[in-house]
């Protein structure tokens, strides 16, 4: 992979995907066909932090920036995979679990936990 290498990192959104706990559950249903419609159309319905996502400074603190105001440039850069594999689901990172990566993360580089 170059530094002008794009690679699209996206999940697929789809009815009954998993979310955080508490979320509401996403669905997905046909609102128009093509055979029928001439076009396809879906409903979604799902919660902002539903699929893969980036969380804005507004996530957080209500004067936070929300991701409209951010520069593209920041989401984009050299990442840096850190492979948390042995970790359980919903186990927490810590540290030391990235301690062996710590020579990768400099100033931009862009974690990528592969879990």
């Amino acid at each position: 992979t170059t530094m002008s290498e794009i690679i699209d990192l996206p999940h697929t959104l789809e009815s009954g995907m998993q979310v955080y706990p508490g979320d509401p559950t996403s669905s997905c249903s046909p609102a128009a066909s093509i055979a029928k419609d001439g076009y396809a159309v879906c409903s979604l319905s799902l919660g902002s932090q539903t699929g893969t996502h980036v969380d804005a400074p507004a996530h957080f603190f209500a004067n936070g920036q929300t991701i409209s105001q951010l520069p593209l440039a920041i989401f984009m850069g050299r990442a840096v995979v850190v492979d948390l594999t042995r970790k359980s689901a919903r186990q927490v990172i810590l540290w030391d679990d990235l301690l062996p990566y710590a020579h990768r993360m400099v100033r931009g580089a862009i974690l990528q936990a592969r879990s």
